[in-house]
This record gives structure tokens, sequence and C-alpha cells, in this order.
């Protein structure tokens, strides 16, 4: 309906509409687990099934798959993070009230330009980004949204531009942010650069086993950001995979592919976002990279550990979908196998900097629905 006239309120103006026989008034969830965005800006489509384009239209995340009565703000290529981005505040599952635009009146833009940045989150004096304006005294940012704006794009503040072009800046910045969260400081890293001593013997079985032998999980998980749904990747492989589907996106038998189309799912316009046309139930591949930090596994977060997911490849998957990869078959793992892998994934895949919450990787206190809150963390090494 509208925004709280009060800034020191975070609140949008709405009307309660608890029609929903599942959640009723109480949070919903999504139907699907997040994926990193740690070295997501190597993919070429971002989200599971690949709908933040790679083409960023400024308003949405559907690139060209989408059509904007108001045509585009910008055309920017190789951005998918922009197009990820705008997805989720105004998601009415996720992040906002149903029918809240993103530019003009009573909009997201609207909220956030009359707000202070970070108004209730305190900013470490270290933080690597953000430690130059941070209100030490207590929470927030010593600036305002309207001036980063006029700084990073050379709009004036208090323009209507900043107003009706929000969406546009919104998506460029949060990915220019996560373009910066690039974990390249392994111990696998540090081993395939002469290090003999970064990975212990049974990592080293492990890495084997994932690179070149019987689990032929480099396969899929490939190149230096382990996923085939690179840009690089796609650059060097073209855009249909090995079963004639997209590049980058796969039906492993996680679910039955009717419960989740994927890739094979169509956008608002009811375009498919499969160039191919074969994607039905395919997910795009995770890059691995920090892989041990993460407390569930595949699209669904069905799986717990890492040694149900190796369990999960060597049987060959759950489902036995007429549209399942050809890569997906039975491995005999035997029990050293198993746990030397997922040594090497655990272990071998971790940047302690982003276990340890450093710069990059550092973030001002974050405010937690269930549970505590987490802290400031600031910059440092390992």
């Amino acid at each position: 309906m509208g925004v709280d006239p009060n800034p020191s309120n975070a609140a949008d103006l709405c009307n309660l509409t608890p029609t929903s026989t599942v959640f009723g008034t109480n949070r919903q969830v999504t139907g699907r687990r997040v994926p990193s965005m740690i070295n997501a800006v190597f993919n070429r489509d971002n989200f599971w099934d690949g709908r933040a384009n790679h083409n960023f239209n400024g308003f949405n995340p559907f690139g060209s798959t989408a059509n904007n009565t108001d045509g585009n703000l910008v055309n920017m290529s190789n951005s998918s993070l922009a197009s990820q981005a705008v997805g989720p505040p105004n998601n009415n599952v996720e992040m906002s009230c149903a029918h809240r635009p993103f530019n003009g009146s009573n909009s997201l833009a609207a909220k956030m330009l009359a707000r202070r940045p970070l108004q209730f989150q305190s900013v470490s004096a270290n933080d690597s980004v953000l430690g130059s304006v941070a209100n030490t005294a207590g929470t927030g940012l010593n600036t305002t949204y309207g001036k980063l704006i006029e700084g990073a794009f050379g709009v004036a503040d208090g323009s209507a531009d900043q107003s009706s072009h929000f969406s546009s800046f919104w998506g460029q910045a949060v990915q220019a942010y996560m373009g910066t969260l690039v974990s390249d400081q392994t111990p696998m890293d540090r081993f395939l650069s002469g290090d003999a001593s970064a990975l212990s013997s049974n990592q080293q079985s492990g890495m084997g086993i994932f690179t070149s032998g019987k689990g032929r999980c480099a396969t899929c998980h490939a190149g230096p950001e382990l996923t085939d749904a690179s840009v690089s990747f796609f650059a060097l492989n073209g855009a249909v995979n090995n079963d004639g589907g997209d590049q980058g996106f796969h039906n492993t038998g996680v679910r039955p592919t009717t419960e989740d189309l994927g890739r094979g799912g169509a956008g608002p316009q009811g375009v498919s976002w499969s160039i191919s046309g074969h994607d039905r139930g395919a997910f795009k591949t995770p890059g691995l990279r920090n892989v041990g930090l993460k407390s569930s596994f595949f699209h669904n977060g069905g799986k717990a550990t890492l040694t149900d997911v190796v369990n999960f490849y060597a049987r060959g998957g759950d489902f036995a979908n007429p549209e399942q990869s050809s890569l997906i078959k039975r491995i005999g793992f035997s029990s050293q196998d198993i746990n030397a892998l997922v040594d090497f994934m655990q272990n071998g895949l971790t940047d302690c900097r982003v276990a340890r919450e450093l710069a990059p990787f550092d973030h001002p206190s974050l405010l937690v629905n269930n549970g505590a809150d987490l802290p400031a963390t600031g910059g440092g090494s390992c």
C-alpha cells in the first residue's frame, strides 16, 4: 500500500491477506535452498534454474526473456548477478509485501532513499568496504543512499532519476560488490601452486578420485570455478552439453522431474529459461569451493552431509527420471574412497577467509529472524 512516513521505521504499509493454507500469517520459506553468492560472479546465469539472465535489463531478473513494456533501463551483458540482485527485494515470499514496485512512488526506492543506510546494523571500523563511512558511535553509515548513488553513478542526490532508475542502480551496485567475493585461497589452490604439504595424503587421494579417478566429479564441477555453468566453460565448450541440454544444467535425479522443472520452467511471459529445449528438471551445477561449510545440499536442501551427497552419486541418484543426465551412473566407491573424497571436499576446498568471515567476506551485523544476531566482522588475515 505504501511506505511508512517515519524514516526510523523500516516497515512497509501492507494489507494482511492470510490466504495460504500452509503458512497462514507466519513467515514463508522459498521452494529451493539458496545458492552461495561467493564466486557466483563466474556463473553465466544465476539462480538454480538460471533465470537470472546474463543480460541485465535494469528492471528484473529475466533479461531478454522478459518483455518490459517500459523498455529496458540498461542492456548490460555478462551481468547475471545484477539480474539476480533485483529479484528477491520485491518477491512476496522473500522480502516484500505483494505488488510493491521497485521505482517511483510507494516503491522500494522511496523507502530506501528516505532512510539511513544500515540504520539498525553496526559496522566495524575495520570493515574492508564500509569502514571509512561507518558510524563508529552507533549503528549505520555516515552517509545517505542518495549520496552513494551520486558518487557511483553521477546522478544528482535528490533528483527524480534516482527514484525512477533505482532498480538499475541496485542491480549494478550489488553485482559490483558480489564481484569482489572471490574465494581462491584454499588448500587445493596452494597445492596446485606447488605447496605439496597443503593437502594431506588422504585429501590428495580424494582429489584424484574427484578429478580423474572413478568419481569423475570434475566432468561437471569443472575448471578453477568447479562448475560447468561458468562463463569460461560456456566460452570453451559452447551452449549445449553432452545430453543436448543447456551448458551447466543437468537433471541428476535428486527429485522427480515433475516436482520442479528447474531450467525447463518458464518466466512471467511464458518464455522458457531453456535455450536448448531439453532441460526438464535440470539445475545449475554449483561451484564446490567452501562446500564443506554448507549445512545442506542440492537445490532442495535434501542431503544433510557431504557423505550423503557422495552416496547419492554412488547409487546413481535417487530418481531414475527419463531426463536424467547420462553422466549419472552407479559408482563402486569403497569406504576408503568415500572418506578421501569427503575429506578433500570438506577441508581441501575451504578458504579460511570464508570460514572466519575475514575480508572480503566480512560484513556488518546481520539481524537474524530465528536465532541470535550475527555481530559485525572486519578485515584481517588467516
